[in-house]
């Protein structure tokens, strides 16, 4: 079969979460009906062994993007139990994202999970729509909180321009959200510069608010933000 990862993270055991898609269902005697299907590994940082396995998907392809480790232990997919991958404590739905609309990234800070992507429409489960997509596909950040067994949309804001867009990374530090991503048009006051220009985008984790926008490109050059971090004195590295 054809099988991918996508996300990886760790808790603070050790141990290993993974996602992505496979079609082979080899690693578990579940078959689901899609042709694709999500799934959530979860490896001992001990010994290196899987300890808890499941797949997620309905009969339409699903492709697991991202996952992250929540507040309270558990993992964030859907929210899965951390110590039984059958149970799932909450699933949350956005809406259609829309033709070549994707999930890209998921990030913890707290109880609140902040979830990347990108969609050439408004989300129906976004909660408050802070900006509206301008053109193409649009990045956009949704603000959940989690709430233990259930998770409420609080916003949805859209960063783009009237061409297409795709999200690169998206971090979190200090109630601050960091995401970037490519773009062929203009984010910010100095347009396109390139092909395509990278850009990096500073938002409020609480009300999303925007602190700074940043679009980097050159003239001869298609550029593309793939990753973002942070290095030991505070610093963003793009």
């Amino acid at each position: 079969g054809t099988d991918g990862a996508t996300s990886i993270t760790t808790d603070s055991n050790g141990d290993i979460y993974i996602t992505g898609q496979q079609n082979s269902h080899e690693l578990s005697s579940t078959s689901l009906p899609g042709s694709y299907n999500a799934f959530a590994l979860k490896i001992d940082g001990s010994n290196r062994t899987q300890s808890d396995y499941v797949e997620i998907g309905a009969s339409t392809d699903d492709y697991g993007q991202g996952i992250a480790v929540a507040a309270d232990g558990n993992i964030i997919l859907q929210k899965l139990d951390k110590d039984d991958f059958s149970s799932s404590l909450w699933s949350y739905d956005f809406g259609d994202l829309g033709a070549g609309g994707e999930i890209g990234k998921v990030v913890v800070e707290g109880n609140r999970v902040y979830v990347s992507g990108s969609s050439n429409n408004s989300l129906t489960g976004g909660g408050t729509e802070l900006t509206a997509p301008i053109g193409g596909l649009d990045n956009f950040v949704l603000a959940l909180d989690d709430n233990g067994g259930s998770a409420s949309a609080d916003w949805t804001k859209f960063i783009g321009s009237d061409n297409t867009d795709r999200n690169g990374a998206l971090t979190v530090a200090a109630g601050k959200i960091y995401l970037t991503g490519t773009t062929s048009g203009g984010v910010d006051e100095n347009g396109l510069q390139g092909g395509t220009d990278s850009f990096a985008v500073k938002m409020d984790g609480t009300t999303g608010a925007t602190d700074w926008t940043r679009q980097i490109g050159y003239s001869t050059e298609n550029r593309e933000a793939t990753g973002i971090a942070f290095a030991t004195l505070g610093t963003s590295v793009l």
